[in-house]
């Protein structure tokens, strides 16, 4: 178990500021735009119509609405009270994204994550808007962290929270529901440790799958279905160009096409990590007592699952249908950020005479 020694704590509360000041200086200097007041609307809708948009084909959102609705009953309906709830979820996924990197690719790696979440122009954003785009990365974070603790076996509470984590952040968004295929193939990636919990992983499938058959029940006819959606039908290399600008310089991308591209090569280099450990044992010992890019192999496979299947899923989805609009895909943001902390600790690295990063 990792354990935060006294420094740690110093630190991720100065993170913990950072974000918190960011998200929250600005926080109402402009008025709401047409979704925030939508999503005021539908949270105080007549009971009756809020539990029937639970299961009401092609409602998005709907437990979010509910959630917000007791949000206003507790704090009142400015636009400063409203955008707040979006803070508080913004501001847990710095630690979410630390404790997780930590997990997977040792701290050096998760401290970059961490920061990089804390400031991120596309997560401080969205942190300033009445909606559900910083509530489901923190329960896609918790989901996967959970399942990491699951497969090693940390006991039948984390299968637990996979399953109650992954099935809020389904009723909180529609396309939150290609987290179960990531999570599906996530444990395989890890079936090293996974193979041994094979049960309990089948209990934890069907228990996900109850809560979701209502939605499921709509969502997956009106999947193959052609029609006119009202959004830009992109194809998937605009989308991922779009996707990599936003996730890495934010809504209004600061650096222009050199920024996408400076940040493309720090996460391919977090991509070829293991490829350039693999190398460095080819050539023989090295002076470097260790390097971030040591054992990652199934953890880099990992983020790379988190961020294709999501944009493959909707890019497939919208042959028929176009439904891509970048928030959508927000909670997988935290791989590439993942990802770029990796190429970053690597690069850090190669100027560190007789040892690396540890991890």
């Amino acid at each position: 178990m990792i354990r935060p020694c006294r420094p740690i704590r110093v630190i991720m509360l100065l993170l913990f500021l950072v974000a918190f000041l960011l998200r929250t200086v600005p926080l109402d200097c402009q008025p709401l735009w047409r979704d925030e007041i939508d999503a005021f609307r539908f949270a105080t809708a007549p009971w009756s119509e809020m539990l029937a948009n639970l299961t009401r084909p092609g409602w998005n959102g709907p437990l979010y609405f509910l959630l917000l609705r007791f949000w206003v009953l507790a704090v009142g309906e400015t636009g400063f009270a409203l955008r707040f709830s979006s803070v508080v979820f913004g501001v847990l996924c710095v630690p979410l994204i630390y404790v997780l990197g930590c997990r997977l690719l040792g701290r050096p790696v998760a401290w970059m994550a961490a920061l990089l979440v804390a400031t991120s122009p596309y997560f401080v954003w969205y942190s300033q808007e009445v909606k559900m785009y910083t509530l489901v990365p923190a329960l896609a974070l918790l989901a996967i962290y959970a399942l990491r603790r699951a497969v090693q076996g940390r006991g039948v509470a984390w299968w637990a929270v996979l399953t109650i984590a992954t099935s809020l952040a389904v009723y909180m968004h529609i396309l939150a529901a290609l987290l179960i295929p990531v999570e599906v193939l996530l444990y395989f990636v890890w079936w090293r440790h996974a193979r041994r919990r094979w049960r309990a992983a089948v209990v934890s499938l069907c228990s996900l799958m109850l809560p979701y058959l209502p939605l499921l029940s709509w969502q997956a006819p009106a999947a193959f279905q052609s029609r006119d959606t009202g959004f830009y039908p992109y194809t998937l290399v605009e989308m991922v160009r779009i996707l990599i600008g936003g996730w890495a310089l934010g809504i209004q991308p600061q650096g222009g096409p050199w920024g996408v591209v400076a940040s493309i090569l720090v996460a391919s280099i977090g991509i070829l990590c293991p490829a350039f450990a693999a190398a460095a044992r080819a050539v023989g010992p090295t002076r470097r007592a260790s390097s971030p890019c040591q054992g990652v192999t199934l953890e880099v496979i990992a983020l790379l699952v988190w961020i294709v299947v999501p944009v493959s899923g909707v890019a497939l989805i919208s042959i028929r249908q176009p439904m891509f609009t970048d928030r959508y895909l927000i909670w997988a943001a935290p791989a590439l950020y993942l990802l770029i902390g990796l190429g970053v600790g690597f690069v850090a690295s190669l100027g560190r005479p007789g040892g690396g990063i540890a991890i």
